[in-house]
């Protein structure tokens, strides 16, 4: 399934993986154990990294605009 985000939310983005994550391949989409209010989310140990990810204590946390936008539409 390919994920569609608003043309703004992209525009926040820079991407270094060139929206593989759109492409809707479990690969190349960060694994989202949880999130905080649907602003931070908090991605599986040993993900792929890329520069919108980050530790935070014994986990990750994904900061990337697009990312955020796919699990607050779709919840995946």
């Amino acid at each position: 399934m390919n994920y569609t985000v608003d043309s703004e939310t992209m525009s926040k983005t820079v991407c270094e993986k060139e929206f593989a994550c759109l492409s809707g391949n479990e690969v190349s989409l960060c694994k989202v154990l949880h999130s905080v209010d649907d602003k931070m989310i908090f991605i599986k140990p040993g993900t792929q990294h890329c520069n919108y990810m980050d530790d935070f204590g014994y986990s990750n946390y994904c900061k990337c605009p697009t990312r955020i936008e796919i699990y607050r539409q779709y919840r995946v």
